[in-house]
């Protein structure tokens, strides 16, 4: 150190340093992320980095650092289904090895082995706002999923938006009116196909009101058929398609198909049955629900004999019953004697011939799907046919003396019984 004035020069001092080359971190392509099926991997050098030709890249690929006895990179490889974390490091005679790059993987399985979601609603028009909900069926598996405003999204992965409940789509922005949405079921290296789904969210023009039943709710005999018609408001100017009705009969809310279908404005019904209905055009929002019941039970049947003699019949009287409903299995059964018919009582085919004596039936309708109907109740006497009195025992002449008793006997047929009289010299006795 030299400094002015009257000073003399410090001491020399000399230190030496060895600067040692290092090795350039290798370059792992591609870096991670999510694969289906297979991914290949390749490892590379920064293209002006330390250690050209005699510089080694070792690697593995279970996440172990790489030592000087793990695997030489000569050329890519393949990764198959699974998690895998790729680590490599540069080696080079004489210098210490490079940092280790890492890399992690997940490779799907190519074959869908997850149950598909499903998205609710179905329906693809709706109107000012849509809240979807994604059904999960596969036990322990997640939900993910993409949205696109008029604009296709990517396929989802496992880095898109977790499912974790229902959101609502309002009106896209995005120059049209759709929402594009995307979801798959992820679990480990498993996934379900992907299911793409496509909704119409638009500014309604009018509103449908609730649809009409030409037959309100009530208990029937017959089978019957429910006619719906509806309307808008503003009208439908006839430019929008017509309106179409959509109904369920299991008591669930009925949706809107997509696509559209024609509906059914005519509803056939048979069995006790919840009807609900909406109705559907294009640009208008979708009506409430109208809800009516159904119920059935078999009408009562008659009983009746096939004369007009009132309750009493001579010799026999013949029966006949009919009930007002008719079809699908109808069957009259019937007991006797009072006793109360049941399913497995003695079906009546023919008209029934009854002999002489008190007879009490009764009588129920049954049918398919349909309640039983009340007991109908009837009573018949029918008595014996009245047959003339014939002799078949006279009674005999007899010759006997005076204030002595006699027994005269005479015996006779005839329905009924006949009674006898007794005259002397035209006198009854």
């Amino acid at each position: 150190i030299y400094l002015e004035g009257p000073y003399n020069p410090s001491d020399i001092v000399t230190k030496s340093f060895t600067v040692i080359p290092s090795v350039d971190v290798p370059i792992i392509n591609p870096n991670g992320g999510n694969h289906t099926g297979s991914v290949q991997v390749s490892l590379s050098l920064p293209a002006k980095g330390t250690g050209g030709q005699n510089a080694v890249i070792r690697y593995t690929t279970n996440g172990a650092n790489p030592t000087s006895y793990s695997t030489a990179y000569t050329s890519p490889f393949t990764l198959g289904v699974g998690n895998h974390t790729v680590k490599a490091r540069t080696f080079y005679t004489g210098l210490e090895p490079s940092e280790t790059a890492t890399a992690m993987f997940t490779v799907f399985d190519p074959s869908p082995t997850l149950d598909p979601p499903e998205f609710i609603p179905v329906a693809r028009d709706h109107a000012n706002s849509v809240e979807v909900t994604i059904q999960n069926f596969s036990e322990g598996s997640n939900i993910y999923y993409t949205v696109g405003d008029n604009v296709a999204p990517a396929d989802p992965t496992t880095s898109d938006t977790l499912y974790t409940g229902p959101f609502t789509l309002g009106l896209p922005s995005g120059g049209g009116d759709f929402w594009f949405v995307r979801a798959k079921a992820f679990k480990g290296v498993e996934e379900s196909a992907l299911v793409p789904k496509t909704y119409s969210v638009f500014d309604p023009i009018g509103n449908i009101n609730p649809p009409v039943f030409d037959v309100p709710s009530g208990v029937f005999d017959n089978p019957i058929t429910v006619n719906i018609t509806g309307t808008s408001t503003p009208p439908n100017p006839g430019i929008y398609n017509s309106l179409r009705f959509y109904n369920t009969t299991n008591g669930t809310d009925p949706v809107v198909p997509d696509p559209p279908n024609a509906g059914d404005d005519d509803v056939n019904i048979s069995s006790p049955t919840v009807l609900k209905s909406i109705g559907s055009f294009n640009f208008y929002d979708t009506s409430t629900v109208t809800t009516a019941t159904y119920e059935f039970k078999c009408a009562t049947p008659t009983i009746e004999a096939m004369t007009t003699k009132g309750i009493n019949q001579l010799g026999s009287v013949t029966v006949i019953m009919s009930s007002t409903t008719t079809g699908g299995g109808t069957t009259i059964r019937y007991a006797t004697g009072g006793i109360e018919p049941t399913e497995s009582s003695t079906a009546y085919i023919d008209p029934i011939v009854l002999g002489p004596g008190l007879h009490i039936l009764k009588a129920k309708t049954y049918r398919n799907n349909f309640e039983e109907s009340a007991t109908a109740k009837a009573a018949f006497i029918v008595e014996e046919t009245p047959e003339a009195p014939v002799f078949t025992d006279h009674p005999m002449s007899r010759t006997v003396d005076a204030f002595t008793d006699v027994i005269f006997t005479a015996t006779a047929t005839g329905v009924p019984d006949p009674t006898y009289a007794w005259y002397y010299d035209g006198m009854k006795l």
